[in-house]
């Protein structure tokens, strides 16, 4: 909850533009090996089989970059059980050089509007069929492993990984690594004592072997002033006392609304979201989590703040392989807050909650969600500091990541609460690593979400908080300015309490690593999209890219888990009759809430056909350029987390304390910092900061800016395929009206003559945020590529905008290819009833040699003309044409004179014999709607 911190995740591989330098590996140091390759072409690679034969497993090799810095040698206390069941393992499989450069090229295309794969999603088997392996390699990895005598437990429907099960002993007779007990900060843990080794037939495939451990992802749930408040009043949630300061501030899932206009989105009156509220209808989250939680604490939270009564969660899914995990302290209360504020963010959203009992806990989760395909929303409250993951680990979860992307999947990754000192508890004094941030928030293909400071205090109470609640127990009146979320120096200043709670955030810096010397080489490249004011100019990710309120201190979360619950206002206490809270802070609030408002952005763009209903995949690109846009107006959909001249020293910044001497970054005890070091964080300032990125958002403006704030129109760009002599079905275009104005389009046209417009929006003025549709249709005459253009125009001229059009015209043709076995290319003979001919026929698909054909639908057959008692059969009886020739068959069968014709004096009993003669049979390829004819000459003796 205030920060997750994991202990192993994991992924590396990447869809950025520039290249990313290259490192010499060898024995010393380990590399992450996915290289930044730039992209050649858009064409798609074939999986191909990568293993010629059978494997055979007499020669190993080491895949390296296994180690993990916690199960090392002063941590040993010697070898498990051989018989321990090792429940949950996954074989990564990598993609070929040419498949990554393909997928990172998609990546780019696929967010790029200008091209033809603009939010094209794919579906996990596509997937499989562009980036994942080929089945045959899939079924000779899964047949060793069974021989091995390991039970498989699952394939990828992405076809890049193996989940299979087994014991220590098998693990260590087939990949060459011993499995060790391991005991570290008093909690024994089993893992790998170095690194495995896979037989060389697959040796160049494998990108790591996965759930050789327990580190799973910890949680540390914050329970900041328990003990100061143990012999105190306990403040109230109801403010009826508030006139002489009696009171006490909390967050209720309508405050969170209206802070971040939330609620203008939500509203009962509102008609955004194709004529109805925008409450996440339609759309589902995911919540990853390695624990249980009681459904009965998810209800009382929707009863204590008048919540619909629904189902949360929507379901319940496990990760095959580990069974339940059973309800785990700190890590229920984390799944419960989270499943509890996505669903009282988007009220209507489905919540899928996907938790797990294997080694890599919430991140097992995470992959086994993208896999599935579940949701188009990912809300993920766990992390872990780059220096405790390893290069395998990268590697591998970047490939999911990158899967995720192209999916149509966005992840939300919490940056973590203990500021610039990610590798380090935040329930510790000091942070003793120095800086570091937290994985996956550091993945370019991940969102990461910060934490704000709720800037309340110097201002009298009734600025921003009424002095009573509504019936759903909020009180915020607007807005509350924010500031860097740091309480690490509060707490010792009011307390003389030293905690790390500050927002996650600083540059990526651990990426490569020398597992020899132990130390770091570099992090994650700049990706191209991360720039603009604020941005520093340092070559690597910065996380964090939003932030909303994370503050355990002032104005927490309220929330409900293991039975805890206030039932109401009147009787709600911080504390239970047991000290046990029941309101707390984080990035792990932060992220859920945010999660909620992604959902709620794409019921916005799929009900106003301004995006596919699928999702949005990384939205990192568009949030940086729309920070850009911005350039500084408060009305846009970013606040700004700028430094206060008034603020104190830690509202501007994530720096923490640190152990004087426990690392060369940590400095000399300051009157912040006393008694302990400072560890420098970073500063809050205009545009973008290391500290909480962008901003918060206002909802409502970031939900109906995100395609921009000028009148745009989707797509941009279309391609069509059509048989030639066939008209295409009508491809929708939207315009959407993103001013604060009414438009009204003068004139919608569109040419030439070979595209048509169906249907049109002229008449009525398009309202602010509202859209229209036009269908434009294409139907070619000739085998051609057309060039076309549609083109809007307003009645003022001031702003045209036009929709680049490719029509391309391709037609199909039917021949022999070869003299009908033993017979005249022009006839084929039946020697008589009873016996056959078979026609071999090749259709082959004609295309402009300067346009590409996209898919051509599933071509049928059937016969007729044909003689009395003859029979047809083709094969295959469909087919799926191509760039190349397609084969296929035509047999004819004249039938015999049934015997019971010469038994039975009922003649309706036989069948007819084929008479002799010369014939013409037609046979008939259906294209969809189109038809081509070839004719097949026989004659019967």
């Amino acid at each position: 909850m205030t920060r997750e911190s994991t202990t192993l995740i994991q992924r590396l591989s990447f869809s950025k533009t520039v290249t990313w330098k290259s490192f010499a590996c060898s024995v010393v140091l380990v590399c992450a090996t996915t290289p930044f390759v730039q992209a050649q072409s858009e064409s798609q690679v074939a999986n191909v089989s990568r293993i010629p034969g059978s494997i055979v497993g007499n020669r190993m090799q080491v895949v390296g970059g296994h180690h993990n810095r916690l199960a090392d040698a002063k941590n040993d206390i010697g070898m498990v059980d051989q018989s321990m069941p090792m429940s949950r393992m996954v074989l990564s499989l990598k993609p070929t050089a040419a498949q990554q450069s393909d997928l990172d090229q998609l990546l780019k295309d696929i967010q790029d509007p200008n091209s033809p794969s603009f939010h094209k999603w794919l579906t996990p088997e596509q997937y499989a069929d562009r980036f994942g392996q080929n089945p045959g390699d899939i079924q000779k990895i899964t047949d060793w492993l069974t021989a091995k005598g390991f039970t498989i437990i699952e394939t990828a429907r992405g076809r890049n990984w193996i989940a299979f099960s087994g014991t220590a002993q098998q693990v260590q007779q087939t990949f060459n690594t011993p499995i060790h007990h391991y005991v570290v900060n008093g909690v024994k843990h089993f893992a790998n004592a170095k690194d495995p080794s896979v037989p060389v037939e697959i040796a160049e495939m494998v990108n790591a072997v996965h759930g050789l451990h327990d580190f799973k992802p910890h949680h540390n749930m914050r329970k900041p002033i328990a003990n100061r408040l143990k012999n105190s009043a306990r403040p109230n949630l109801t403010l009826g006392d508030c006139s002489s300061n009696n009171c006490y501030t909390v967050l209720a899932p309508d405050d969170i609304a209206t802070i971040y206009n939330i609620k203008q989105l939500t509203s009962s009156n509102s008609t955004l979201c194709g004529g109805s509220p925008c409450n996440g209808t339609g759309q589902s989250i995911v919540v990853a989590g390695q624990s249980d939680i009681l459904l009965t604490d998810i209800q009382a939270f929707q009863s204590l703040f008048s919540l619909p009564q629904t189902t949360i969660p929507t379901q319940t899914i496990y990760v095959p392989g580990g069974g339940a995990p059973g309800v785990i302290p700190g890590d229920s209360d984390e799944s419960s807050l989270d499943l509890e504020w996505s669903s009282s963010t988007a009220r209507n959203a489905n919540i899928i909650f996907v938790t797990s009992n294997t080694g890599g806990g919430a991140f097992d989760s995470v992959t086994y969600a993208i896999d599935q395909d579940f949701a188009p929303v990912i809300s993920l409250s766990y992390s872990q500091c780059e220096y405790f993951l390893f290069p395998a680990d990268f590697t591998t979860f970047e490939q999911e990541a990158q899967k995720a992307n192209v999916e149509g999947i966005t992840i939300l990754s919490a940056s973590g609460d203990s500021g610039t000192a990610a590798c380090d508890d935040q329930n510790e004094e000091a942070a003793q690593f120095g800086n570091f941030v937290n994985y996956p928030a550091s993945s370019p293909e991940v969102t990461g979400v910060g934490g704000t400071f709720l800037n309340d205090a110097n201002s009298s109470f009734n600025t921003y908080w009424n002095t009573s609640n509504t019936p759903t127990l909020a009180s915020v009146i607007s807005y509350i300015p924010e500031e860097a979320w740091n309480d690490t120096f509060i707490f010792w200043d009011n307390y003389n309490d030293a905690t790390l709670a500050s927002s996650g955030g600083g540059p990526s810096n651990c990426v490569g690593q020398d597992l020899v010397q132990n130390t770091c080489l570099y992090g994650f490249p700049k990706p191209s999209w991360q720039t603009g004011p604020g941005v520093p100019a340092d070559g690597v990710r910065d996380v964090p890219d939003v932030a909303l309120a994370s503050s355990s201190f002032n104005d927490p979360y309220i929330y409900c888990s293991q039975g805890y619950c206030p039932t109401s206002a009147a009787n709600y206490s911080l504390l239970d009759t047991n000290y046990q809270f029941t309101q707390a802070g984080g990035t792990s609030f932060a992220t859920p809430v945010f999660a909620g408002i992604v959902a709620i952005l794409n019921q916005y763009l799929s009900s106003n056909h301004l995006a596919p209903a699928k999702g949005l995949g990384n939205i990192n690109p568009v949030m940086y350029q729309m920070a850009v846009t911005q350039n500084g107006n408060p009305n846009g959909p970013f606040h700004d987390i700028v430094a206060n001249a008034n603020s104190d020293f830690e509202d501007d910044n994530n720096s923490v304390n640190c152990e004087v001497g426990s690392s060369t970054q940590c400095g000399a005890a300051t009157a912040e910092s006393t008694p302990f070091g400072y560890l420098a964080g970073y500063n809050t300032g205009v545009g973008y900061d290391q500290v909480t990125g962008l901003g918060s958002v206002n909802a409502y403006n970031f939900v109906v800016s995100f395609m921009g704030t000028a009148a745009s129109v989707t797509p941009n760009t279309i391609s069509y395929s059509v048989l030639k002599g066939l008209s295409s079905s009508p491809i929708e275009v939207v315009y959407q009206n993103n001013t604060s104005s009414n438009i009204t389009l003068s004139n919608v046209s569109v040419s030439p003559g070979n595209f048509a417009l169906t249907q049109t929006c002229t008449s009525s003025p398009i309202p602010s945020h509202g859209s229209c549709a036009a269908f434009v249709s294409f139907a070619p005459n000739a085998i051609s590529t057309v060039p076309g253009t549609l083109t809007f125009t307003d009645a003022a001229n001031t702003n045209t905008l036009s929709v680049s059009l490719t029509g391309v015209g391709y037609d199909v043709t039917i021949t022999n290819t070869r003299p009908v076995r033993g017979h005249a290319t022009t006839s084929s003979t039946i020697s008589g009833p009873g016996q056959s001919t078979t026609f071999d026929l090749s259709m082959q698909m004609i295309a402009p040699s300067n346009g590409s054909v996209g898919t051509v639908p599933t071509v049928t057959f059937d016969c007729s003309n044909l003689p009395a008692a003859t029979t047809c059969k083709v094969s295959p009886g469909s087919l799926q044409l191509n760039a190349s020739s397609t084969n296929f068959t035509v047999e004819i069968t004249a039938n015999e004179t049934n015997r019971s014709k010469r038994l039975h004096s009922n003649a309706s009993s036989a069948k007819q014999a084929t008479a002799a003669g010369n014939y013409m049979a037609t046979l008939t390829a259906h294209i969809g709607a189109a038809t081509r004819t070839f004719y097949l000459p026989f004659t019967v003796n």
